[in-house]
């Protein structure tokens, strides 16, 4: 519409010079309504886990309308915390969460998706993301985490949206394997023990190849270890921080777990997802590794948890016949499990995010023991049927 100051796009207007003539204004107006109505289109592969679920959010508060591609599920048990935390955004945002049931193990699918949609932005965070699964399930590892990787890419490439699609990889640091570097950032050569590092030291070259020999906006994250109340079950510091809250309810009474003395790198899911975005703002695309730079063994976990709940741990013993005892009732905590060792295991992961820091302006927010306490508090409230409850299958 034009007026005597100009055009109005949307609620906008457009300034109007006393000579422009009125395809000048129409040229005018559709800079405006580039840059007032078109948000980039994202896609969240992977949308249903704690990362996805963590980005879908932040994308919502900052007004995109998101796509998600979920895998479809064939039993009836309930959804992880993470789907439910999706749907309970898209219930929450009408018509911003678009969910899409697939794989990325079926490229038909991904074609027909990409074609209808032409994303602007992939965040690749799908995978099969257990290390001590993948020595179980090697070929399923590596072809979910490697040629998953390289699906997605082809598909883009195959459709020729390498102009137009910027693609970030979630990689792990899990890839620097048995380093022996005090700090591990970009520099840092891989040397990945575990078939899933394997697999995601694959994505990582392959992503960056793309890059290079096809000039797609190609994003490496070297993510170290994130958590959250949203992480699985089958993961350590979940399966204790929800044994802690079971047995300060008085649901069981011993954890059982592997090596207490592998030490990582621990941050909140959220922060690390914030940086993701930030990655995916820069005007070149770059690899990026994102850590707090502090180092935690398991053991340091599993203490700060149970004094969470009023419980200070004494340790006795040694090797598998170590036990963490309650040192107020004696009763015992904790005991090993050698069955739950890995076959091969990295005992040391630090990271050292300045280039993040410098480039991304990023710094973690969550403190080593906010995050335990965060996720201990969550699930005492989970058991106690306090959250927004599970979902199952019939709910999607």
């Amino acid at each position: 519409m034009k007026t005597d100051a100009g055009a109005v796009v949307g609620q906008m207007a457009v300034p109007m010079l006393p000579n422009d003539t009125a395809a000048e204004v129409f040229v005018k107006a559709l800079v405006v309504a580039d840059i007032v109505l078109d948000k980039s289109l994202p896609a969240i592969v992977g949308i249903g886990g704690q990362d996805g679920s963590y980005l879908c959010e932040i994308l919502l508060q900052n007004e995109y309308t998101v796509h998600g591609i979920l895998r479809p599920r064939t039993t009836n048990d309930y959804i992880p915390i993470a789907v439910s935390s999706v749907l309970a955004a898209a219930k929450k945002n009408p018509n911003k969460v678009i969910l899409h049931y697939g794989d990325i193990m079926d490229p038909y699918f991904l074609l027909g998706l990409f074609k209808e949609h032409a994303y602007d932005e992939v965040y690749h965070l799908a995978a099969q993301s257990h290390v001590g699964t993948s020595f179980k399930v090697q070929l399923y590892t590596c072809d979910v985490n490697a040629l998953g990787t390289l699906r997605l890419i082809q598909t883009i490439l195959t459709l020729g949206l390498e102009k137009k699609t910027k693609f970030y990889n979630a990689c792990s640091s899990e890839m620097f394997g048995q380093t022996k570097n005090r700090y591990q950032n970009e520099s840092t050569p891989l040397a990945p023990v575990s078939p899933y590092a394997a697999a995601k030291a694959f994505s990582y070259w392959i992503t960056s190849s793309a890059r290079i020999t096809h000039g797609l906006f190609a994003v490496n994250g070297i993510l170290f270890n994130h958590e959250s109340p949203r992480r699985g079950l089958d993961f350590v510091t979940r399966k204790i921080t929800f044994g802690v809250a079971e047995i300060h309810l008085g649901l069981q009474s011993c954890l059982h777990l592997g090596n207490l003395n592998a030490r990582r790198d621990w941050g909140h899911a959220r922060d690390y997802m914030r940086g993701v975005l930030d990655m995916m703002r820069q005007d070149a695309p770059d690899d990026y590794v994102l850590a707090t730079g502090e180092t935690r063994s398991v053991r340091d976990f599993v203490e700060i948890a149970f004094q969470i709940v009023g419980m200070q741990l004494q340790w006795k013993g040694s090797g598998n016949e170590e036990i963490g005892v309650d040192s107020r009732t004696g009763e015992v905590r904790v005991r090993i499990d050698p069955d739950l060792y890995r076959p091969a295991e990295v005992s040391y992961l630090r990271g050292c995010a300045e280039k993040a820091a410098m480039c991304l302006k990023w710094q973690p927010q969550v403190s080593f023991e906010e995050l335990v306490k965060e996720m201990v508090e969550a699930d005492k409230a989970l058991i106690q049927g306090e959250p927004a409850k599970f979902w199952v299958t019939s709910k999607l």
